[in-house]
C-alpha cells in the first residue's frame, strides 16, 4: 500500500509540475499577446497618420495644377482674343485690294470689320 501511495504522490507531484509549467507559459503567451496587441496598435496609428498626410499632400498638389491650368486658359484666352483682333485687322487689309477680276466688297466689309471678327471668333470658339 506504501508503494501505491508513493506511486500516486509521484503522479500528483508530477502533474503538478506540468500545471505549474502550463500557467508560465500561458502568462508567457499572454504577455507576447499583448505586445503584438501594442504594436499593431502603434503601426495603425502610424499608418493613419502617414495616409492622412499623403491625402493632405496629393489635394495640395492638385489645387497647385488646378490653379496654374486656370492661369494658363487665361493666357490662352487672352491671345486667342489677341489673334481674333489680329485676323479682323488681316482680314480689313485685304478687303482694300481689288483685281479687276473681283466683285465689289460685300456689304459687311463695306460697313465694318463685324463680320470678319465674328468669323474669325466662331472659327477660334466654335461659336457664331
Amino acid at each position: 500500500m506504501v508503494a501505491k501511495e508513493v506511486c500516486a504522490l509521484a503522479q500528483h507531484s508530477a502533474t503538478a509540475e506540468a500545471l505549474t509549467t502550463m500557467a508560465g507559459r500561458v502568462g508567457t503567451l499572454a504577455d507576447l499577446v499583448a505586445e503584438i496587441a501594442a504594436s499593431a496598435q502603434s503601426q495603425s496609428a502610424s499608418l493613419d497618420q502617414v495616409s492622412l498626410d499623403q491625402v493632405s499632400a496629393s489635394v495640395s498638389g492638385m489645387d497647385g495644377i488646378t490653379r496654374r491650368n486656370a492661369a494658363m486658359m487665361e493666357k490662352t484666352a487672352a491671345a486667342a482674343h489677341s489673334l481674333a483682333d489680329e485676323a479682323s485687322q488681316l482680314a480689313a487689309a485685304i478687303c482694300q485690294f481689288r483685281t479687276s477680276s473681283s466683285s465689289p466688297a460685300p456689304a459687311y466689309r463695306r460697313r465694318g470689320l463685324i463680320a470678319p471678327r465674328k468669323h474669325a471668333l466662331s472659327l477660334l470658339f466654335g461659336g457664331t
